[in-house]
This record gives structure tokens, sequence and C-alpha cells, in this order.
């Protein structure tokens, strides 16, 4: 608890007074501080590990969760799923319209003047990619795994992820656009989410990178103008498909349910 408070207080320091600005449609470069938010999660663990320890136990702990030995056949996972994914968006919309989506349009992200392509998948993986999982799965969903199964950890961390997102309804276009009637689906999203975040950690044996992987990835697509319109949509319903098969199977059989991680 005391992390899921800590990672809420230092990221919505930062996203309250940006919502504020919104409110007063104040335009202002100051919005590029939304990507800061990001590091919540990663503060709220440094913080907790301090006090339980020392601050270089904590950051030895961070170490561990990308030192320690996994198969890199996870790693191609995390990193391949949302290619794998984007391509099959792409040719539906295709299929559907004709046209295929400009890769350029990866480059166009919000509040910042436009990346090079490479950049803007560099700014995911060191922001949103590594701030948010050095916290929600490289530290929260281990504890909860230690006392839960899977599908109740994913259940647990994906409603409180959600809730860290509040804030983004006052000064985020797409969640703007959604408005607060769009509060339930984007929690239903979160859970499925976090299903997929859960598969990859326990397939990796606790190493995070593929879950940085696949959440750097997925925010290229959905977090730019590429993914504008169907492109993030199929996505989206490709996760909660997936995460269903997680749900079904780790339902029926229990005994494949991996356990928890140290």
């Amino acid at each position: 608890m005391s992390f899921f408070i800590l990672a809420c207080l230092f990221s919505w320091l930062i996203a309250l007074p940006l919502g504020l600005l919104a409110r007063d449609g104040i335009g202002s470069d100051l919005f590029a501080l939304h990507y800061l938010t990001a590091y919540g999660p990663a503060l709220a663990v440094c913080v907790v590990l301090s006090v339980e320890g020392d601050f270089g136990s904590a950051l030895a702990a961070l170490r561990d969760r990308f030192t320690r030995p996994f198969s890199r056949y996870w790693a191609i996972v995390g990193a391949g799923l949302p290619v794998l994914l984007f391509a099959g968006a792409a040719l539906l919309q295709w299929i559907t319209s004709g046209l295929w989506p400009d890769l350029r349009l990866i480059g166009q992200v919000g509040f910042l003047p436009p990346l090079a392509p490479i950049s803007a998948i560099l700014l995911w993986l060191v922001t949103f990619g590594l701030g948010e999982e050095l916290g929600w799965r490289g530290f929260a969903l281990p504890r909860l795994l230690q006392r839960t199964g899977p599908i109740r950890a994913s259940l647990i961390l994906g409603g409180c992820w959600a809730l860290w997102h509040i804030p983004y309804f006052l000064y985020q276009p797409s969640y703007r656009a959604m408005g607060w009637p769009g509060l339930p689906v984007l929690g239903v999203s979160f859970v499925a989410t976090a299903l997929v975040f859960t598969w990859l950690l326990l397939g990796a044996r606790g190493n995070l990178t593929p879950a940085v992987l696949f959440h750097a990835g997925f925010d290229v697509v959905t977090g730019s103008a590429v993914g504008e319109g169907l492109v993030a949509a199929v996505m989206s319903a490709a996760v909660w498909i997936g995460a269903l098969a997680l749900l079904i199977w780790w339902s029926v059989r229990p005994q494949d349910t991996p356990g928890g991680i140290a």
C-alpha cells in the first residue's frame, strides 16, 4: 500500500498541475513534463526499499531485475509481440480502408515536437517502459505473487495501475476524448494488460527485460499518431483476447499455473 500511495504521489505532483493548466485552457511547453510522471513508480520503489534497508540495497535489488538469468526467448517475445500486433492491425486497416499506417507518424507523440522514429522509440523505452515497469512489475507484482496466484495478483495490480492513470483524464488528449465514462473500460483494459505482463514476468523468471520491451513497444504505437483509429483499437482488442486465454488457462489448469517469484 505504501508503494502505491507513493507512486501516485510522485506522479500526481506533476500530473495534477498539468490538469489545472488544461482546465484553464493554457497552452504551455510544460505539458512535456507529462513524460516525467512515468517515474513515479520507480521513485516509490527506491523510497520503500531504502526504508526497508538502505539505498545501496535498493539499487542492487532493482539491478537484479535485469541481471537475473532468463531465457532470451522471452526478450524476443516481449519485443516481438507489439511488432506482431501492429503488423496484424496494419494489415486489417489496409484490408478495410486500402491504407497502410505511415511509420513516420511514430515520431509524432503528445506534447513534443516531431521526433525521428528511433528517438520516439527510445523516449518510450526510458520513460514509461523503465519508469513504470520498475515499480509495477519490478516490485509490486513479485510481492503480490508471494502472497497469491497470478490471476488475483494481476487483478489487484491492474486495478491499482488503472487508478494511477486517473489524472491523465484531466489533460491527456486520448483520455479526455474518452471522458470519465471511459474509466471502467480503461480499467478492464489495464487488468487485461496486467495479465499479459504477469505472464511475461513469470516466463522470464522475474527478469524485467521482456516487460519493459513490451510496454515500450506497445506505447510506441498507441501513444503516437501511427496508432490513431483502427490500429490502436485492434492491438488493444488482441491484448484482451490474450488476457482472456491466460485467465482461462490458469483457471482450468491450476497444475500449470506458475508459482511466485522472489
